[in-house]
């Protein structure tokens, strides 16, 4: 009895199993997959490379490159993944392995790089699409947006698109990419040679643009944003002002006043929390923010840590300011770092951030000497005991504050 009453119970419960529908499948979001191409730059045999156009300094697999890699820098920013067919020269491959290349990264779209050379000596920028090859229809599609996108950028004539079997050959790379893919002459090496020299990371926001586009993904995605030099001032102990804060925008799209603001991370010290942009700032150019400050009490270097937003969204890396606070009679001093920062924001930011680093440990000891011969004035031979509890202090506060 016991028997049946369980062999029902599990009858009715695999039925119910079998019967039940699946749980709904969750899709999956894969992120988009670019891949640029930079012409040339590849084993044409016997180990030489291919350079591609060359006019005196401008060699076309360098300007391809560069250009490249600065569209990979904007593009990486967005949702998505991008990769270039190479980084440098490529003597282990040929430009028959390039389609091998190009598919093994399953491309969601392929954008071959090219700079000309024109018999009829034209600016401009030329598109090119595919004929009988993966999407021709896409790819067309994706030309055309990159001649155009060239033409915004550099105000060069847009030459329009033309398919493959126009080309010389009937075939260009593109044509066996299992992906809507374009080829674009970015320009002449003759006739745009001014722009291709100084303006390659145009170059690469206009294909990045073009890209974005094609994808449906707003251009804000790419927003970023630098400063040409470590931001830094000296000041006494309570001394109040104002401080510019001075920073690029390395995006996209132009930062609108009233949309983009630089609001305080960490490290107020006399600050507000936030500054609205006060007037628009084209791409590449600079805009300034005056902040106020009161520096602290303590001698020492502090920090103030900056985020620029665009409508409440960060927008780049975070922007740390440094206020180093002296003594009140290290005029001398302050005199020798305030001309050390002018001469050190004609190098790199490396150069400057390493001597920041060892400007703290000069503050930390030039503090730490005066208290001794203070200590050493006040109390004469205790001042032994008074000089070893004050290093420990100062050294003790410089590990808080790392």
């Amino acid at each position: 009895m016991i028997r049946s009453m369980v062999r029902g119970i599990l009858f009715s419960f695999l039925t119910l199993w079998i019967i039940l529908p699946a749980p709904p499948a969750v899709a999956q979001t894969t992120r988009p997959e670019v891949v640029l191409s930079p012409g040339h730059g590849l084993n044409e045999g016997a180990g030489v490379i291919d350079p591609g156009a060359v006019k005196g300094d401008l060699v076309e697999k360098d300007v391809n490159l560069e250009v490249a890699q600065r569209a990979q820098e904007y593009l990486a920013r967005c949702p998505l993944d991008v990769s270039l067919t190479r980084t440098g020269d490529d003597p282990n491959h040929t430009q028959a392995d390039l389609a091998g290349i190009v598919n093994s990264r399953n491309p969601t779209l392929a954008i071959s790089i090219h700079t000309s050379v024109r018999e009829n000596v034209k600016s401009g920028a030329q598109g090119w699409y595919t004929a009988g090859g993966f999407d021709d229809k896409n790819s067309r599609k994706l030309a055309g947006l990159l001649s155009a996108s060239i033409k915004d950028w550099l105000s060069i004539p847009d030459a329009g698109d033309l398919p493959e079997n126009k080309a010389q050959g009937g075939r260009l790379e593109i044509h066996d990419w299992k992906a809507p893919a374009a080829l674009v002459e970015i320009g002449d090496i003759n006739a745009d040679s001014e722009v291709l020299t100084s303006r390659r990371r145009d170059f690469g926001r206009a294909i990045a643009s073009a890209a974005l586009d094609y994808l449906g993904l707003p251009l804000t995605c790419a927003d970023g944003v630098s400063s040409s030099s470590v931001i830094i001032g000296t000041y006494f102990p309570s001394d109040g002002g104002t401080s510019e804060i001075r920073l690029t925008n390395d995006s996209l799209v132009a930062w609108q006043a009233g949309d983009v603001q630089l609001l305080n991370v960490s490290g107020l010290y006399g600050a507000k929390k936030t500054y609205p942009l006060e007037k628009d700032t084209p791409v590449g150019k600079e805009a300034a923010w005056a902040v106020s400050l009161s520096a602290p009490a303590t001698p020492g270097i502090y920090q103030q840590v900056w985020q620029v937003q665009r409508s409440q969204q960060p927008v780049g890396a975070k922007i740390t300011a440094y206020i180093v606070v002296l003594p009140q009679g290290a005029k001398d001093l302050k005199e020798k770092i305030d001309q050390d920062i002018a001469r050190l924001r004609q190098q790199s930011q490396e150069e400057m951030q390493k001597y920041i680093e060892e400007l703290k440990q000069q503050v930390t000891a030039w503090v730490t000497q005066q208290i001794e011969q203070q200590i050493r004035q006040c109390l004469g031979s205790q001042a032994l005991v008074g000089a070893v509890a004050i290093t420990f202090f100062a050294r003790l506060r410089r590990k808080k504050t790392k």
